[in-house]
């Protein structure tokens, strides 16, 4: 039901009128050509010229909702407006200064305090301090002394609501006509039975409507009239067809808005922002499917520049698939079986693009994920492609936006109505996988061979591809049942691997044993792999440094099986002493005493037992700092290496011990020895045993 209104009937009628954070802020008084076009058109044409001339005017529908809340015994009312906020507010500030200017400030001082930017404290403190704290002696410089007030704050300069008041504070002081008229304007105004100035009002709640409302109305927002220019160009882009224009018309205002609310912002009514975020992604796509492969002349980065879209979506089919993506984005919001390694789903990965941070890997499973939908195939099959986009994409190296022509056209390729697995074991691995990595796509053909022929271990294998430092490349767990040396990880073919259901249990031990041991990025081990090709001798350069991909090393599938091999009669614990215990009897057969070892890795994992097993320190207080790699330097006092005949392969040191230091990213010489980067048996005077290796040996025969 529609109610007339003026100003301040519909203060008298509610408690307050509180503009809320959705709305956009007070537009009216914005600083742009646009804004004071509207100004001298709304405010000095017609509002100051009909007010002079005693005209009525009508000024449109304000729609809102009332909340009601108990105060004690009585029931405070609340309108908040959904539309009108920016024609309220330029009330407000009218029956303000018309007050201030005729010295009537106390009569309305009541009914304008109902008037509130509740939400927005800034603007709420300032219409509190027009209102109660604000003396005036030259009107015509209100806006001057406004803000040379003690209470005007400098931040506020910045908020452009506040900004907006201002300057239309500054245009009423600025019109000659209100200035110097005479006229008893506010007896006027607030005469309401005359309605000098008035607008129908509409209480929303009446109609049952709720949050639907916004998604209808689109509400109205910061970017809206940004987001209404920016559709008028698009149209006229794709009014090629009239058709598909009529369809995106009528999307964009309804479905599509409700298809995309779940992504606007907290306390915002709006779905400007994740429209464009959208168009953007789907625009970035569709450019780089029709790209020249590794284009010399470079490819464009800004998806939403007009003459990049027209680019675009002037074809057809290019269209077609903007409103299909569009108009199945809630069939995408279905897809909640996690997928990636973070365990997101594809639902997940949607709200990353939209959000703006995806990963480039979130940009293919997408992609393919509304491709696969497009094509109409089997919905029990599309787990089974992503996850195969998934892994080729984790395992290629270069992902760099020259390759995209190549990667988007194998994405569709390989779309079938067969499960992708039948589907690729098929075929031909160098026509059908353009732009990804050899050796990933060929372990996805075995990986689909195996399954395809033992399919009741496609969840194990699948499982093991899942795990967060594997990520889709399990070449060599697939190796580890196999290989009973680590060189033959290297030396034997993937298609060789002999599989059966033996291969496949002892898979199983070997991956329970990795899961194990790969706790807390393998803390429990590090020390243990001191010993392993995990660690690279660098001769030259007196260092030793950790592999950068350590976690999928033949080296650890190696480690993980002898591991699995012992777990029948020990735990994780009692496997490392057993291991420790071969060690020290190894390099006993080798040398006569331990103190004459000169292999440097050999060196550190003797440290490392005994820092361990006899000084009963921690891992972390061995590898200092979090540092994980090893130089070492000569000899300085304070300091003296349990080892006696030097170091092998180590120029500088051949007849000589040096003094280890760990170090992370760059092993720095010139600064000498640091005593926080030192092993703690090499430094003298802090308790260490007289005789470490004796006791060492002790233990390992115990």
């Amino acid at each position: 039901m529609n109610t007339k209104h003026t100003f301040l009937s519909l203060c008298n009628a509610y408690d307050k009128i509180e503009i809320p954070i959705i709305q956009r802020d007070y537009a009216q008084g914005r600083d742009t050509v646009d804004a004071a076009e509207i100004r001298t058109k709304f405010i000095d044409d017609y509002l100051i010229d009909q007010l002079i001339l005693d005209q009525p005017m009508e000024l449109d529908f304000v729609y809102g909702s009332v909340i009601e809340e108990k105060k004690g015994d009585d029931v405070e009312r609340t309108f908040i407006p959904l539309d009108g906020q920016q024609r309220l507010t330029t009330l407000f500030l009218l029956h303000y200064f018309i007050a201030i200017k005729e010295g009537e400030l106390d009569k309305v001082q009541h009914f304008l305090s109902k008037f509130t930017y509740e939400t927005r404290p800034s603007a709420k403190d300032f219409c509190q301090n027009l209102l109660y704290n604000f003396q005036i002696t030259n009107i015509s410089k209100i806006k001057f002394e406004i803000t040379n007030s003690n209470w005007f704050s400098e931040d506020w300069y910045d908020d452009p609501t506040i900004s907006g008041m201002l300057t239309i504070l500054n245009s009423f002081a600025n019109n000659d006509k209100l200035l110097k008229s005479n006229n008893k304007f506010l007896l006027k105004l607030l005469d309401i039975d005359k309605q000098l100035i008035s607008f129908y009002f509409t209480d929303l709640d009446e109609f049952g409507l709720t949050e639907n409302l916004y998604i209808r109305m689109n509400a109205r927002g910061k970017m809206l009239s940004k987001f209404e220019n920016f559709k008028s160009e698009f149209f006229k882009i794709i009014s090629y067809d009239s058709i598909l224009t009529a369809q995106v018309k009528d999307k964009i205002e309804y479905k599509w808005v409700e298809n995309l609310w779940h992504y606007k912002k907290k306390d915002s009514f709006i779905i400007d922002e994740p429209f464009m975020s959208f168009l953007a992604f789907i625009s970035q796509m569709l450019y780089f499917k029709d790209a020249e492969f590794r284009s010399t002349k470079g490819y464009v980065s800004n998806f939403l520049n007009f003459k990049v879209l027209e680019s675009i979506y002037t074809k057809k089919e290019n269209l077609e698939f903007l409103i299909f993506s569009l108009d199945n984005i809630s069939e995408i919001r279905k897809l909640q079986s996690p997928i990636h390694w973070n365990k997101n789903s594809i639902s997940d990965t949607l709200t990353e693009v939209i959000n703006g941070t995806p990963e480039t890997i979130d940009f293919f499973m997408l992609y393919a994920s509304f491709r696969y939908l497009q094509a109409k195939k089997d919905n029990a099959n599309l787990c089974d492609y992503i996850r195969v986009i998934r892994n080729l994409t984790q395992n290629t190296v270069d992902k760099s936006v020259r390759e995209w022509p190549h990667i988007l056209k194998t994405i569709t390729d390989l779309i079938t109505d067969k499960n992708i697995y039948e589907y690729i074991v098929k075929s031909d691995e160098n026509s059908m996988f353009r732009g990804f990595y050899s050796e990933q796509i060929k372990e996805e053909k075995y990986k689909a061979y195996l399954i395809t022929n033992f399919p009741k271990y496609k969840n194990d294998i699948q499982k093991y591809e899942d795990n967060n430092n594997l990520k889709g490349k399990i070449i060599h767990l697939l190796k580890s049942p196999i290989c009973n040396k680590i060189k033959e990880y290297e030396e034997l073919n993937l298609y060789a691997l002999p599989y059966d259901v033996k291969s496949f249990k002892k898979l199983q031990n070997i991956y329970i044993a990795y899961d194990e041991i790969s706790q807390d990025d393998f803390v429990n081990i590090w020390g243990d792999l001191l010993n392993t090709p995990i660690y690279y001798h660098d001769k030259y350069y007196h260092r030793i440094d950790v592999a950068s991909i350590y976690w999928n090393c033949p080296s650890i599938f190696f480690f993980s099986r002898k591991f699995s091999e012992h777990t029948l009669s020990e735990n994780l614990t009692g496997f490392l002493d057993t291991i420790r215990k071969e060690f020290v009897s190894s390099m006993l057969k080798k040398y006569s005493t331990l103190e004459e070892v000169r292999n440097p890795k050999n060196q550190l994992y003797l440290y490392y037992i005994l820092h361990r097993n006899i000084n009963e320190k921690s891992m972390q207080s061995f590898f200092k700092n979090g540092n994980y790699n090893f130089g070492w330097l000569k000899k300085e006092k304070g300091y003296k290496s349990l080892f006696t005949k030097g170091v092998e392969d180590s120029m500088e040191f051949e007849d000589q011990n040096p003094i280890f230091q760990v170090y992370n990213a760059q092993f720095r010489y010139s600064f000498g020895i640091n005593s926080k980067n030192t092993l703690d048996l090499e430094k003298l005077g802090i308790g260490n045993k007289r005789n470490p290796f004796e006791e060492l040996v002790k233990w390992s025969n115990f």
